[in-house]
């Protein structure tokens, strides 16, 4: 059993979290899924199938006075033109949301994609077993036994607010930078870089066709890009390097054998600094480059802070659709082969290399539902949560340096 039960505060409600997990733990838990045969009604002890216009009246006579608990996706999401995995429209949940607080019951929102999770927890097939009976019955033990699992409030509206519409813009800005840079080998093509980086650029590029300095030199000659966020990275990686510890260090740097730092993994690097500053600009030679403004928040007048960028920028919450490029170079680039190789050293094998009969290595990562069979959740949640300090220290550490030299 876990710590106290993280939320997600989109709005405040009137019976708070903790009385949630109060209520949890005396066993009043209510679970619900909805799919083909309905919405399923698991209360710990039985499961009812209801059809979706009966569902909560059903609840509302039977479980005032308990909590509540259901998938993001099919509760708390309006029904709209595109898709009928919610048969709910607004106006019928925000009413609903209201009348079960006048009922006494406490509702909260489990993340979409924790479902392969939850039946994995509960010795379900995640695949074979699916099914909104089998899919309550998991979420509802699931729940029980995590205080931490990251639950969300109902909304009080469906519309979208100031900060997470200023967190969609600064996104967009910095996949239009990150997606430029990376096209252009994260500045392996801008020539002040290549005259005074040359050896450390050939060791961070991971595009084949300019990842020597022969291919480099040559690349120059015909195409030339120029990054200003790149060059500030390299000019500044030592002292970045040494004021990080030494997990961040091996989430973010490349040693020699004898431990000297020969290079930096700088999809990753690049993704943190550009939450802080680079935007895509045109020169006076009508040239597409990337400048180094700073990236200030519209209404502060200031750099993003660690909790907006985590949120909005990283999307490092389980409530996050559609997280962009950098959250794609930390997560998926960064995170999943730091994890695997961090528990390789613990000796829990969570991705494999298989070799074709043509001799081609495919690297294949075990889903989260795997790691949990194997009995190895606890290690991947803590090794995730350790890549993602990391990141946060980074990013405290590059924004400290930044206001700096603003000073």
């Amino acid at each position: 059993m876990k710590n106290n039960t993280n939320t997600i505060e989109e709005e405040a409600r009137k019976i708070s979290s903790a009385e949630f997990r109060r209520r949890v733990e005396e066993g009043k838990l209510v679970s619900l899924d909805y799919g083909k045969a309905g919405v399923a009604v698991h209360d710990g002890k039985q499961t009812t199938l209801k059809n979706a216009s009966e569902a909560f009246d059903f609840v509302k006579e039977n479980y005032k006075g308990w909590a509540l608990v259901g998938e993001n996706s099919h509760f708390g999401v309006p029904r709209t033109n595109k898709s009928l995995a919610q048969p709910w429209k607004s106006e019928y949940l925000l009413k609903l949301y209201n009348e079960l607080e006048e009922k006494d019951i406490v509702f909260r929102f489990a993340p979409q994609q924790s479902t392969p999770t939850t039946l994995a927890y509960s010795n379900f097939d995640p695949i074979k077993d699916k099914g909104e009976v089998n899919d309550s019955i998991a979420l509802h033990k699931y729940v029980t036994d995590h205080r931490k699992f990251c639950l969300k409030k109902p909304p009080a509206c469906f519309e979208e607010d100031s900060v997470r519409k200023e967190g969609y813009s600064m996104k967009d800005a910095m996949n239009t930078s990150l997606n430029a840079s990376k096209t252009n080998a994260y500045g392996a093509r801008d020539p002040e870089l290549v005259e005074k980086h040359l050896d450390r650029l050939s060791r961070n590029s991971l595009d084949p066709t300019i990842n020597t300095l022969k291919k480099i030199l040559g690349s120059i000659k015909k195409n030339t890009f120029i990054d200003l966020t790149a060059r500030w990275i390299y000019d500044n990686i030592d002292e970045i390097e040494s004021k990080l510890s030494e997990t961040s260090r091996s989430a973010f740097m490349k040693y020699s054998a004898k431990g000297s730092l020969v290079g930096f993994k700088m999809p990753q690097v690049y993704a943190v600094v550009n939450s802080l500053m680079g935007k895509p600009d045109i020169d006076e030679n009508n040239q597409l480059y990337i400048n180094d403004q700073l990236r200030m928040r519209e209404y502060q007048n200031e750099l993003p802070y660690w909790n907006f960028a985590k949120k909005h920028l990283f999307c490092y919450t389980p409530h996050h659709q559609k997280g962009g490029v950098a959250a794609s170079n930390l997560k998926y680039h960064g995170q999943r082969h730091w994890v695997a190789s961090k528990a390789k050293e613990q000796g829990a094998v969570f991705k494999t290399v298989e070799i074709s009969a043509k001799g081609r290595k495919t690297t294949k990562f075990k889903p989260k539902f795997k790691i949990l069979q194997e009995g190895n959740g606890e290690l991947f949640s803590s090794l995730r949560g350790d890549y993602v300090k990391s990141v946060q220290e980074l990013f405290n550490i590059v924004r400290k340096m930044l206001v700096s030299e603003k000073i």
